[in-house]
This record gives C-alpha cells, sequence and structure tokens, in this order.
C-alpha cells in the first residue's frame, strides 16, 4: 500500500517538474535608419544575418532556457539586455549578459552574475541575435562559443571576429577582414583580403589579392589573384593564382596548382605547385615539388629536397640539397657544396651553364647537337666529357687539376659558355 502511495504521488509531481522546465524567452525587437556602418558584438547563442527589403537595419535578440523556479527567468531577462550606441550613420549593438562564471555540468549550468547575484540548475541557456541589413559601407561581427551565419549574399565591407566558434557565409561583395581562433568554417567568394586564422579549419571561395597570416590551421582556397602567406604548422592548399605567391613559413604544407611569379622563404616546409613562372627562394629543410617552372632561383639552399618536372633557368647557391629535374631548358647558374643533382634530360636551346661545386656531382644530358664553348677547372675530382665533339684549345693535368677549355664543331666566340669550376667532385657531360 505505501509503495503504491509513493508511485501516485510521484505522478502528481512528475508534471509539475516539467512545467517548471518548460522553455521560456525574452524577445529584443529593434530597427533602425540610415544606417551604413553596423558593428554586432555577441556572445553565448548563435549570430545570423540576412538581406533586408526595406532599407532599415532590423535586430532581434532572444533569450531562451529552462530554469526551475519562475523567479529564475526574471532574473535571468533582468541580466539580459543590448548595449545600443548611435552616431551619425553608424550603429553599435552588444549583447549585454553579465556573467562572471558559467559552469556546466550534465547539460545543468551554474551562473554567478557579476552584480553577485547566482542561479542553479539553467538548462537550454541561449541568446539568439538575428540582423537584417541592407547594402552597407562596413559590417563587422564577432561572436564568441558559437557561430556566425550569413545567409545571403551582401554588399558591404565585412570584417568578422570569431573565438571557439563556426562560420558560414554566403558571397561577399567587399573586402573581407577575418580574425579567428578555434574555429571552423565556410567562405564564400570575396574581393581583397586580410585574414588571420589560429587553430582553425576553413574552406574558402574565390578572392583577389589575399594577404594571410596563419598558424596551426587547415585552409582550403578556390581562386585568388594574388596570394601572400605568413604561416606556421600549417596546412594550406589552392587552386590557381593569377598573380604572385609569397610565403614566410615554418613547418607547412603547401599544395597549389597554376600560379604567376612565386617569393618563398621557408624552413622545414613542404611544397607542391604545379606551373609557373619565375620562383625565388630561401630554403632550409624543405622539400619543394615542382611543374614546369620558368626560373627557379634560390638566393639559398640548404639540406633541402627539390624535383621538378621542367625548369628553363637554375639559378642557386646551395648546400647538402639534392636536386632531381626531369628537364632542364636553358641554362644553370649554380654555386654548389656538397650537392646531388640529377637531371634527365637537357633539352635546350642552351644558354649557358655556369657551375662551381665543392664535393658535389652533377651529370648533363646536353644533346648532341649542342653547340657551345667549355672551359673547366677541377681538383681532387672528375671531369668526364665528349671529347670527340670538342675541339680542345687548351688542357692540363697536374696533380690531381685538370684544366681544359675547347669548343664544339661549329661554336664561335659567341657561342653559349659552359663554365665549370670543381673540388672533388664529379662533373659529367654526356
Amino acid at each position: 500500500m505505501k509503495n503504491a502511495f509513493n508511485i501516485l504521488l510521484l505522478f502528481l509531481i512528475l508534471p509539475l517538474l516539467g512545467t517548471a522546465q518548460e522553455e521560456q524567452q525574452k524577445t529584443i525587437n529593434k530597427a533602425f535608419s540610415g544606417k551604413e556602418r553596423v558593428i554586432i558584438t555577441h556572445r553565448y547563442g548563435p549570430l545570423q544575418v540576412e538581406k533586408s527589403t526595406d532599407g532599415q537595419v532590423r535586430l532581434v535578440a532572444t533569450l531562451s532556457a529552462r530554469t526551475k523556479e519562475a523567479g529564475d527567468m526574471q532574473l535571468l531577462e533582468k541580466q539580459f539586455d543590448l548595449e545600443i550606441i548611435e552616431s551619425g550613420d553608424l550603429l553599435e549593438v552588444k549583447t549585454k549578459f553579465d556573467i562572471e562564471n558559467w559552469n556546466s555540468r550534465n547539460d545543468v549550468i551554474s551562473l554567478k552574475f557579476k552584480d553577485g547575484s547566482r542561479l542553479k540548475q539553467v538548462k537550454d541557456l541561449k541568446i539568439t541575435f538575428k540582423l537584417q541589413i541592407p547594402d552597407l559601407q562596413a559590417l563587422k561581427l564577432t561572436n564568441k562559443y558559437d557561430e556566425i551565419n550569413i545567409l545571403e549574399d551582401i554588399n558591404t565591407d565585412l570584417e568578422i571576429v570569431l573565438y571557439d566558434g563556426r562560420l558560414k557565409t554566403a558571397n561577399i561583395q567587399g573586402a573581407l577582414r577575418v580574425d579567428t581562433k578555434y574555429s571552423k568554417g565556410t567562405i564564400g567568394n570575396f574581393q581583397n583580403a586580410s585574414l588571420k586564422f589560429y587553430d582553425s579549419t576553413f574552406n574558402l571561395g574565390t578572392g583577389k589579392d589575399i594577404q594571410l597570416i596563419s598558424k596551426y590551421s587547415k585552409l582550403e582556397f578556390r581562386n585568388a589573384t594574388s596570394l601572400t602567406i605568413n604561416s606556421y604548422d600549417d596546412k594550406i592548399s589552392w587552386k590557381d593564382v593569377g598573380g604572385n605567391i609569397a610565403i614566410i613559413d615554418k613547418y607547412s604544407d603547401f599544395v597549389g596548382s597554376n600560379f604567376g611569379n612565386g617569393k618563398l622563404d621557408l624552413y622545414d616546409s613542404q611544397i607542391t605547385i604545379k606551373d609557373g613562372e619565375d620562383i625565388q627562394a630561401k630554403s632550409k629543410y624543405t622539400k619543394f615539388r615542382l611543374g614546369e617552372v620558368n626560373t627557379l632561383s634560390f638566393e639559398l639552399s640548404y639540406d633541402d629536397k627539390v624535383e621538378a618536372v621542367s625548369i628553363g633557368n637554375l639559378k642557386s647557391t646551395s648546400k647538402y640539397t639534392d636536386y632531381i629535374l626531369g628537364k632542364l631548358r636553358s641554362g644553370m647558374q649554380i654555386n654548389s657544396y656538397d650537392d646531388n643533382f640529377q637531371i634527365g634530360q637537357f633539352v635546350g636551346p642552351l644558354e649557358g651553364i655556369d657551375f662551381t661545386g665543392k664535393y658535389s656531382d652533377i651529370k648533363f644530358g646536353l644533346p648532341s647537337s649542342a653547340v657551345y664553348r667549355l672551359e673547366a677547372h677541377a681538383k681532387y675530382g672528375k671531369i668526364q666529357y665528349p671529347e670527340s665533339q670538342l675541339e680542345t684549345t687548351y688542357y692540363k693535368e697536374k696533380n690531381d687539376e685538370i684544366e681544359l677549355k675547347g669548343k664544339t664543331k661549329g661554336a664561335t666566340d659567341s657561342s653559349p659558355l659552359i663554365l665549370i669550376e670543381s673540388y672533388d667532385g664529379k662533373i659529367i657531360l654526356n
């Protein structure tokens, strides 16, 4: 009988508990005219943006929660408001919810506010912010711990500041500024951009001139007019860059397709890019995988690995680097120390070769039709050349030292020059 009474009592209490935990909300609606610059600072919930149809800036901010006691919801509503500043065409709105401590355990939230008041056993607390805008001069959106979602294409310069949230935008017909930490998202097409990512993951559309600072992030771009990157321990990829690429990096991986010119300063990086005009590089402990490049010029290469399908002209000061080139088209100017060169085929027309090496081996696969002059000096090494094709004008061999001058049949004093200065290296001209 006692058990039956307890069960009956439980059934009577449960509906009361359910009623006390029903979601309640407070909503704030505002509309503004004549605004060209809008700044929104939000927190603790999603921030959504769409186009307005009447030229006004409209916003709806809603606090929703489930509380144990009816009075608890009244206290929440008291803490929730909007701080609004208007100055000419500028509108600045900040979500006001002054929390000192927020603790969540098993989906139950305990709150301490800055005025000293406290609440316990709050559930499903969220503050949503919906913004409608016409075309603006500038829009800045800030959120923390939640998402920013721009549902429609917008015509404005846009600035995003996001911490530990998600971002999704449609296309942006204006300049873009982004500063994120610990965030993820997608960004549509945009104009010029200044981007800053930290420990974030993003897919981005097509942009014009892009300035990027990044750390510990994974980023995918579609296309760009130009791309300037300062990165650290990232993974960054792009499709086509119509203009120039400039990269300063440590510890990152880059994958891209076509580009114009490249300026690279790399440390312990990996870069895989397809076809381009000219690359100027300074690198250390880096692996290059290149397609067809007109000129590859190293200010300094140290302990790198350089692989390329085809290089027009190779210019390099290098140490401990491996070069694997499928084709060399016109020539090279090399100052080398303990490097290794593998050149599959020299296709010409030859413009000239200037090679100074110490402890470095190199093999040139010159075509039999090549016409050139040869001047070579080697000490403690070996020079192998096509003697039958060369008309030697000077040859000296003494004390592990070889010096020779000559030219192929048909060559003149203005023919391309192959100049070799080698110390303890193996030089093969085939």
